[in-house]
């Protein structure tokens, strides 16, 4: 007697199973819009409860993150505070040379009324100049 070879054999049933599922695919879309609207009306639903259990897990890997960013933070500032403390004064230290700088600027500008400047050159002469010694033309 002759026999099928193993290939022809899983193709047959491959195709015997394609054909149920067209032919239940066909039933389904007979049975119209109502059916159609159940299913998917369940997968909204199930959806629905994995957003809601995936909005908690955010909510609770944000928080346990949250925390762990603080812990670290104050470990970092509790190990480091000396040289934190060092940073603190070299900055303090700097900015008070700049804050006397900038005072002495303003009060040497506000004080030295005898220089002012050429409106036209820009050259620094007498307050009380009536030419420019630089380039001649007439200030007043």
């Amino acid at each position: 007697m002759f026999e099928a070879p193993l290939f022809f054999k899983i193709f047959f049933v491959v195709m015997i199973l394609v054909a149920i599922g067209v032919f239940v695919f066909a039933l389904m879309l007979m049975f119209g819009t109502k059916t159609r609207s159940k299913l998917l009306a369940r997968q909204v639903k199930s959806l629905r409860g994995a957003t809601d259990l995936s909005k908690e897990d955010i909510e609770s890997m944000l928080t346990n993150l949250s925390d762990v960013s603080i812990k670290s933070r104050k470990k970092v500032i509790e190990e480091n505070e000396d040289n934190l403390k060092d940073i603190a004064d070299a900055n303090a230290r700097i900015n008070k040379g700049a804050v006397k700088e900038t005072a002495k600027a303003f009060k040497e500008g506000f004080t030295s009324s005898n220089k002012t400047y050429c409106k036209y050159c820009g050259a620094e002469i007498d307050a009380d100049s009536v030419y420019c010694n630089k380039c001649g033309k007439k200030l007043i």
